[in-house]
């Protein structure tokens, strides 16, 4: 590296230490209610749940629904996209021939929103793994990445229950682990082959616009589920919201797994997400488990009400604006 690159380097650091950074990023008001809360949810009896370790949390889980939010940008782009796409090939009458004759038209937007789609699938599972450093007391040097389609994660798990340090439940990583092998054949490990490929084998998708003969209308960009062709942008919305299930699940049960194990958790009833969600300012719809208490309550819709006043009153105390962000 030459004297001017140096140069050009600590010109880029300097105006870089000079800008503001980013404080608040808006997103899916479900999305954030779902990872970042699920995790508040259970948090409360971590052993010394506070200060960096909470910071940690924090930081792991807000990557996570960044991450889920851009796959659902990216669907929407791809839809919007094939949408335009769809409308100017059909008032293209010779445009609609070539189709006719076979002819598979390619849409090179569209192309790359899918693949940017699969980057940011597995990038949120490499994220989601990053949750052990600050909750489980693994080295971020030792998992960095959801590997072979979890195994590898399966196999860092394995050896934490062996670290007696770091008293974790066993019994409650065994439960993780059994997550993981669940989904792995079945659903993430061909996903992720699909992301490989793109990444490491092909830089080309082939997707396209084709001609319908059964319906003798424009087909739009399809894949193959077990044998059935779908349209393509279905799948990737219903891999996302799939994706942002398991995402809740294995934030829960990776925090459990450092919660004692007299500490007892449950699902939550569709009426106490929406009681805390209003008492927190947050869409808990998707958020499942909370810690149990001796106390049960069922709450009402005026319990709700009261819970959401209580949370606008304290928002304006603090003169601040309610927002999903929050």
């Amino acid at each position: 590296m030459d004297l001017n690159t140096i140069a050009e380097y600590e010109r880029i650091r300097a105006a870089l230490d000079k800008s503001e950074p980013v404080t608040v990023t808006e997103y899916d008001p479900d999305i954030v209610g779902a990872v970042v809360s699920q995790a508040e949810l259970l948090s409360l009896k971590l052993p010394e749940a506070a200060g960096q370790k909470m910071d940690g949390i924090y930081v792991v889980t807000g990557g996570v629904a960044l991450k889920l939010s851009a796959l659902r940008y990216h669907c929407a782009n791809f839809r919007r996209l094939q949408d335009v796409r769809t409308k100017e090939i059909e008032a293209d009458a010779k445009r609609i021939d070539l189709l006719r004759q076979g002819v598979v038209v390619s849409e090179k937007g569209m192309i790359f929103e899918l693949e940017a789609f699969f980057f940011q699938l597995k990038s949120t599972l490499d994220m989601m793994v990053k949750l052990f450093v600050p909750v489980l007391g693994s080295k971020q040097a030792d998992i960095s990445t959801y590997g072979d389609g979890g195994k590898k994660v399966i196999v860092h798990l394995q050896q934490l229950k062996k670290n007696r340090k770091l008293k974790l439940s066993e019994g409650r990583i065994d439960q993780l682990i059994e997550l993981i092998q669940q989904v792995r054949d079945p659903w993430l490990k061909p996903l992720i082959a699909i992301r490989d490929t793109i990444s490491h084998y092909k830089s080309y998708v082939g997707i396209g616009f084709s001609w319908n003969r059964d319906t003798d209308q424009i087909r739009t960009p399809t894949a193959d589920v077990s044998g059935i062709q779908y349209p393509l942008i279905e799948v990737m919305e219903r891999e996302t919201e799939h994706l942002i299930d398991y995402a809740v699940e294995f934030v829960a049960y990776t925090i459990l797994c450092a919660i004692p194990i007299d500490i007892y958790y449950q699902p939550m009833t569709e009426m106490e997400k929406k009681y805390i969600g209003a008492l927190w300012g947050k869409d808990l719809k998707r958020a499942h488990f909370k810690l149990s208490s001796n106390v049960i309550y069922d709450y009402t819709e005026r319990d709700v009400e009261e819970a959401r006043r209580k949370y606008e009153q304290r928002i304006a105390a603090m003169k601040l604006t309610p927002s999903p962000t929050l």
